[in-house]
């Protein structure tokens, strides 16, 4: 009897109050009504779970997309005579209808993914007031030794690739 209610039914029911003094049967509908609206409610909560890990494989799959054409333009203006040379020793190219893309000049750089293993390895020379690295000059000094640290990565020829779509 009370498997077959609708929504709307159930909607009817949360709406009122039980009455009191009548006895347990009173209470049968409305505890079937949370019953079933509780079971609604685990429903939706594992579909949106699985909705959202759906958006969240589509995302990355169309990042990972966007990281191979955006890495895919920038090894081949790299070799492309018919692009532009800037001062500076990049490439630059213009296409008024959809974006200006530059390329920055080959350099070195350093990625620090663990300070606090740095700045352990550095030492004092290389923390700021508080007790943390200071990065740019950690870098700099890692830059200029050529000495790669625990917790830091030395990345030679990194470019920049500037896409500013119109």
């Amino acid at each position: 009897m009370f498997e077959d209610y609708t929504e709307e039914q159930i909607n009817v029911i949360a709406q009122e109050t039980p009455k009191t003094g009548v006895g347990l049967i009173e209470y049968r509908k409305y505890i079937w009504a949370l019953k079933f609206t509780n079971q609604r409610v685990e429903k939706l909560k594992k579909y949106r779970q699985e909705v959202l890990a759906e958006i969240d494989n589509e995302i990355f799959k169309k990042e990972s997309i966007a990281q191979n054409i955006k890495s895919s333009i920038q090894n081949a203006m790299i070799f492309d005579d018919s692009i532009d040379s800037t001062k500076t020793g990049g490439k630059s190219m213009k296409l008024p209808d959809v974006a200006t893309v530059s390329l920055t000049t080959p350099k070195d750089r350093v990625d620090i993914f663990e300070p606090a293993r740095v700045l352990e390895e550095l030492g004092k020379n290389f923390n700021k007031v508080k007790v943390s690295l200071d990065v740019s000059k950690a870098k700099k000094h890692i830059l200029e030794t050529k000495t790669p640290v625990k917790g830091s990565e030395i990345i030679t020829n990194h470019r920049d690739l500037r896409i500013s779509f119109k």
